[in-house]
């Protein structure tokens, strides 16, 4: 993935994985929102499964409902190979893959998206996605369960760090933040809880003022 980042000559980066099908218009209806939605740094869409299950998987629409559903895992954030991003966003902020995330990366991609510019799903489904018995996801999931827990814990962390208030951001990071993740290391309560707290305590804080989901950097770049 990360090869073609770097040969793409083109305005747009669409991703696609090789056993799917893309509907017929998917592209064009992606390069047109993204053409008349400039402080948009990627756009998503949702997905129709076929195979061994033919489940429709509908994305949240929003940005700051993508940021904070990462967290709460309720419904479908971001679908990978619906991903649609600007070729400019990619190379200024060097988005890449990362090793190190299991079979992960693809998360742990659009953790990193979404913390650099405005990320939203259409409501169109614009990909058929294969399924099967042995696909990666399915084998390996014990695996990639793990990877996601560190991938969604640095989630956290990073909008944690935008909260405004510098006395409020210095206890929730050195205070509440390491009791809840050693609670949560000694089977306290559950990762699934765990993780479903931070997405109430994130969300809270974006909705009483303490925290700015909104404005990214990729749209301060805009603005300036």
């Amino acid at each position: 993935m990360n090869e073609g980042f770097d040969k793409a000559k083109g305005k747009y980066v669409a991703l696609f994985d090789h056993d799917d099908v893309m509907t017929p218009k998917r592209l064009q209806i992606q390069y047109d929102y993204m053409e008349s939605h400039p402080d948009i740094a990627a756009c998503g869409g949702s997905m129709k499964e076929f195979g061994v299950s033919s489940n429709l998987l509908m994305s949240v629409p929003g940005y700051e409902e993508i940021i904070l559903e990462m967290l709460a895992r309720k419904r479908r954030y971001i679908c990978n190979p619906c991903g649609f991003l600007r070729k400019e966003v990619i190379d200024r902020y060097s988005l890449r893959y990362k090793r190190g995330y299991s079979f992960n990366a693809d998360i742990k991609y659009w953790s990193d998206v979404l913390q650099i510019g405005k990320v939203v799903n259409l409501p169109e489904v614009l990909i058929w996605y294969r399924t099967s018995d042995k696909q990666t996801s399915r084998v390996t999931r014990i695996e990639s369960q793990k990877a996601a827990e560190v991938i969604f814990q640095e989630h956290a962390e990073f909008f944690i760090s935008r909260v405004m208030d510098a006395d409020m951001r210095d206890k929730l990071e050195n205070r509440l933040m390491p009791v809840l993740k050693k609670l949560a290391d000694f089977s306290v309560f559950s990762n699934r809880r765990y993780f479903f707290f931070l997405y109430e305590l994130i969300n809270g804080l974006y909705r009483n003022g303490f925290i700015n989901l909104s404005e990214p950097l990729y749209e301060s770049k805009i603005k300036s």
